[in-house]
């Protein structure tokens, strides 16, 4: 090989070598933007999980509360108005407990206006799997609601005319509107198994087994 075709080589070898290089840092480039990709998607999916799972926590913690049996001197002060305190009786007895009632599940509503968009933005990503989930739990909260009203037009309406139905229904429901009466809490059990199988859908996007 003469001096001139080696020169002409080591052109073309810089031409190659120049080529490779740039073809392995396109390829790194992709690589690391896929990598980023991949990790921003999985901290995303995390964060709407764990907020998610917080909300539900709450609402978990929120029906505790509307379930406890006992109504605290708090609670009244807060529920009653000034003018609410020159009644008496039966009547203030009344208002007391539907308006402490009525506080109470204000914060159960609260907790499920603010889980709502949460729970549109997974299925807009994950699909309707989380969603066929949650309506045992939403079936399970109204059954709570119910049986609170159904008590509240029973035991605190004394005005209105209440049917032998009402009268048997509230009888029958009062290990659903009562927490902590007895070691058997069924309604709890079931609000906790309901939420175990919400919790172990979401754990995948949480980065954990168990």
């Amino acid at each position: 090989m003469c001096f001139a075709d080696f020169v002409q080589f080591l052109g073309v070898m810089k031409d190659v070598a120049v080529t490779l290089a740039a073809t392995t840092g396109i390829y790194v480039a992709l690589a690391g933007l896929n990598s980023w990709k991949k990790q921003k998607k999985w901290e995303e999916n995390r964060h709407l999980a764990k907020s998610i799972l917080l909300k539900l926590y709450l609402l978990r913690t929120a029906i505790g509360e509307v379930r406890s049996p006992g109504i605290y001197s708090e609670e009244v002060s807060n529920a009653l108005k000034e003018e609410d305190k020159e009644l008496a009786g039966a009547e203030l007895e009344n208002l007391k407990v539907k308006r402490v009632y009525k506080s109470r599940w204000e914060k159960v509503n609260t907790v499920q206006a603010e889980l709502h968009p949460l729970l549109l933005e997974a299925e807009v990503i994950w699909g309707n799997e989380l969603s066929n989930l949650l309506q045992a739990l939403s079936a399970h909260v109204a059954k709570l609601a119910l049986a609170i009203r159904v008590m509240l037009i029973v035991e605190h309406s004394p005005r209105k005319k209440v049917s032998q139905y009402l009268i048997d229904k509230n009888n029958a429901n009062l290990d659903i509107i009562y927490g902590d009466l007895r070691p058997e809490d069924d309604y709890n059990d079931k609000l906790e198994e309901i939420l175990a199988k919400i919790d172990n859908y979401l754990k995948k996007y949480l980065g954990r087994k168990s």
